[in-house]
């Protein structure tokens, strides 16, 4: 095949071609680099966001693998503080895909089942701006959930269904990598620091998915070797998640694998998978042993982490009463405003907005904080119109995974859809005790996961071949 094809192409296209791009490349290189040492490092990324941009714009579907993997780089843009490489990313894809099917002749944004959903959710949401105390930092966050759905249907609609297995297996690789780094970087503290990387505190939410990702590859997993494999990378992201100490995610893990647990239960006895069955207990057996482990506070590497988990536990936690007395706060607020709510992302600065604020004590150590519970930070600020909304959609997504799980028939096509279907609904499960569902880097991967299943699950046919 090589030699047909050098015998295809003209000599000379074979001799100068690669020599003049590396040329190019590197003169321009060279020259960036002397640019940097004089006015700011950023330049000399220059040539590379450059190629990057005309990539996006060109081919999104690459773009989108390029945005999967700038989700786990959590610095700032020159600038733009707070604002990541992954999130000018985002807008790329988005503009790439609109102007492929422009071009195309097609509608800018690909059809599913849920736009007319994700179009009530974004006119609920407006509706609560009318309460807004704070109406730029109201509209702002309106305009990042439209970003967020319009990156869904941007990726639905620019990958193929072959895509979904290659970036999943991207995010499990980015993943681990992270988190080998992390574990070492922790048992070379001797536990005394929390470990998140180069991702962050958003870090815990890829290992939130990951770690579910990887119970299901061990369930359903043929051979003993690849079992094997699923379990080596389990133990990682679980060391990887004590190292970073998140609770709210350790909770979700649990939540998840109860969940999972039911699942594969229920489906083996369906189709009377016995070997199922003592998988299922085994894992759930590790992380119990896990789970009492943090709780005995026994090993010195492990005493940090353990103390916050006790701590959580007996109540004991100061980071437990904020959390205790912004939720409170929270309902507070949505009792005096229960159809509209208060208006988007203004629960940071409910001090100005609610009287009662400065009574509590604990007011001045939280000013400025969210409440710190997705359930009620929305419920509060977008009422019960943006609160049926969101539920609306949540339970689309379930129904949708769910129908496909059920339906399955096989181990290969029963994993395929477990390996997307969980991690929505683990992110799912958190949005109801937990944070930044649609936040930041954690926003962008849920948008990521909620389209892979939405793409899985109406791309896929009795002839479609099994995610590998």
């Amino acid at each position: 095949m090589h030699a047909a094809l050098a015998n295809a192409l003209p000599q000379p296209v074979l001799g100068r071609f690669p020599l003049w791009v590396l040329v190019a490349v590197a003169t321009v290189q060279t020259l960036f680099g002397i640019l940097a040492a004089q006015f700011g490092w950023a330049l000399a990324f220059a040539p590379w966001a450059i190629g990057a941009v005309a990539v996006a714009l060109i081919w999104p579907r690459a773009g989108v693998y390029m945005l999967v993997t700038l989700t786990y780089i959590r610095v700032s843009l020159p600038g733009l503080n707070g604002i990541y490489p992954a999130d000018a990313m985002t807008f790329l894809v988005i503009a790439g895909t609109m102007m492929g099917r422009l071009i195309g002749g097609k509608d800018p944004w690909v059809s599913t089942r849920l736009n007319k959903t994700l179009l009530i959710i974004l006119v609920l949401f407006g509706l609560s701006l009318l309460m807004a105390h704070n109406m730029s930092a109201g509209v702002t966050n309106w305009f990042r959930h439209l970003q967020l759905f319009w990156l869904m249907l941007s990726i639905i609609g620019c990958i193929d269904y072959d895509d979904i297995g290659h970036l999943v297996n991207l995010v499990l690789v980015l993943t681990a990598i992270v988190s080998a780094w992390n574990v070492a970087a922790y048992v070379l503290a001797e536990g005394g620091r929390r470990v998140f990387g180069p991702a962050g505190p958003f870090f815990p939410t890829f290992l939130a998915a990951t770690i579910c990702q990887s119970a299901v590859g061990f369930l359903f997993g043929k051979r003993r070797l690849h079992r094997a494999g699923w379990a080596g990378l389990w133990l990682l992201y679980m060391a990887a998640l004590v190292a970073a100490q998140t609770r709210e995610v350790m909770l979700q893990v649990v939540v998840a694998t109860i969940f999972l647990f039911y699942l594969v239960w229920r489906w083996s006895s369906k189709y009377s998978q016995g070997a199922l069955k003592r998988r299922t207990i085994i894992l759930v057996v590790a992380l119990s042993a896990i789970a009492i482990l943090l709780l005995s506070n026994s090993v010195p590497l492990l005493q940090s982490p353990s103390q916050r988990v006790i701590q959580a536990v007996e109540g004991r936690a100061m980071t437990v009463n904020y959390r205790l007395f912004l939720w409170k706060t929270g309902l507070n607020a949505f009792a005096d405003s229960p159809i509209l709510g208060i208006g988007l992302d203004q629960v940071r600065s409910w001090n100005e907005i609610l009287p009662f604020w400065h009574l509590d004590p604990m007011a001045i150590s939280t000013k400025g904080l969210g409440a710190h519970n997705d359930f009620i930070t929305y419920i509060a600020e977008t009422g019960l119109i943006g609160m049926a909304g969101l539920l609306t959609f949540f339970w689309l997504l379930v129904r949708m995974g769910g129908r496909l799980f059920f339906s399955a028939t096989t181990r290969e096509s029963a994993r395929a859809i477990l390996m997307l279907w969980l991690p929505v609904c683990a992110v799912i499960m958190r949005f109801f005790f937990g944070t930044h569902m649609f936040y930041s880097l954690s926003g962008i991967l849920t948008a990521l996961y909620v389209a892979f299943l939405i793409k899985y699950c109406e791309s896929r046919t009795p002839h479609s071949p099994a995610l590998q």
